[in-house]
């Protein structure tokens, strides 16, 4: 058995994780175009759902809360600080699990260290992929080929198997994003929601904070000081977003339209280069996990890769049109954000968990 996972992603990585427990007698061979496995985006929450699989495969979630935090205060509220959404942190893990907040490159750490017969190419980027397996790359080390069994294309949002084969491009969202770590330590995950515009604030542990924020364009992503007087942000934040961020990263956020299907020949699409979506419910890198779990599922039962997209695609969609949703309600602007400061709060919790465990808590 021959795998060959394109991307050394958090989706790729997991992948070769869980590839290496169930399928013992597989070659597998991890590609990688940059010179470093190194994450993108600051931070991370993993959600129930993810932390599930992630134990499954041996990476228990009290490992992943020490190299972050668990995420127990949490709310939403507007740029003026009136609270919308406030749950009670013991009923949410009641109803739905514990979730962890970490900086991506510790979850990246704790998943390369689980490799221990991955062959890994670094500065590798793939020139072909051809439906029959075949796999054509160059790198620093030349070239190279590999006639795989599968195909595991976990790329990114950007991927170039899917542009070989599916011709599919991301949607620009005209929306811009700016995430930063910051040395400014605070105690609860907040998001405040304004008029078109949202900053978010969530505890990773070590005394540092990830930092979101997206505005619609024309924006330069450059700082927050127009968040400056929103009072639930912890005193400091903005500041050092602008002046003392350790890291920071802009972009235009963009999602996949649909595409249709997931698998060609001997070529998987899992993760962004399956069902890339707005990062407004934090599920992204979750829903990447959830796919290399039922890719290597289906591969260990012979079931042929058909079965791994009939197992994912319904639940992928169904988050990824809720998180679109999820976005038009956190960027309103106008009478819809009024709206929305109105109607919010009238949610019952316990609809608002029931929507929340749709999403976000563990599958079997």
């Amino acid at each position: 058995m021959e795998l060959v996972i394109v991307g050394g992603g958090i989706a790729g990585l997991t992948c070769a994780v869980a590839a290496e427990r169930a399928l013992p007698e597989a070659r597998i061979t991890l590609l990688e175009q940059t010179v470093a496995i190194t994450p993108v985006g600051a931070g991370i929450v993993l959600w129930p759902n993810a932390l599930a699989v992630l134990d499954r495969w041996g990476i228990p979630r009290e490992e992943l809360a020490a190299a972050g935090t668990r995420m127990t205060r949490a709310g939403v509220c507007t740029s003026r600080g009136r609270w919308l959404r406030r749950v009670d942190a013991g009923r949410r893990e009641q109803r739905i699990g514990q979730s962890v907040a970490l900086h991506r490159a510790r979850l990246v750490d704790v998943l390369l260290r689980r490799l221990t017969r991955t062959e890994t190419h670094l500065g590798a980027k793939v020139d072909r992929v051809d439906l029959d397996g075949s796999v054509h790359w160059s790198s620093p080390e030349g070239e190279g080929a590999l006639r795989a069994d599968v195909v595991a294309a976990a790329d990114g949002l950007r991927s170039t198997v899917r542009r070989q084969h599916w011709g599919v491009a991301p949607r620009p969202a005209g929306v811009i994003c700016l995430r930063a770590v910051v040395d400014v330590p605070t105690e609860e995950f907040v998001e405040a929601w304004g008029r078109g515009e949202i900053v978010g604030q969530v505890p990773i542990g070590g005394g540092r904070t990830y930092v979101y924020a997206a505005r619609r364009a024309p924006w330069d992503g450059a700082g927050i000081e127009w968040a400056r007087s929103w009072p639930a942000l912890t005193l400091g934040v903005v500041e050092a977003v602008g002046a003392a961020a350790t890291e920071r990263i802009v972009a235009e956020l963009a999602s996949l339209p649909a595409v249709k299907p997931w698998t060609r020949g001997r070529v998987a699409l899992l993760g962004d280069a399956a069902h890339a979506m707005l990062p407004f419910l934090g599920q992204g890198a979750c829903q990447g996990i959830e796919d290399a779990e039922a890719l290597v599922d289906t591969i260990a039962a012979g079931a042929g890769l058909h079965g791994y997209e009939a197992r994912r695609r319904g639940r992928a969609m169904m988050v990824h049109r809720a998180s679109r949703h999820a976005s038009q309600l956190a960027m309103a602007h106008g009478v819809r954000a009024r709206a929305r400061d109105a109607l919010v709060p009238l949610i019952p919790d316990r609809a608002f968990l029931a929507q929340l465990a749709r999403v976000a808590a563990p599958r079997a």
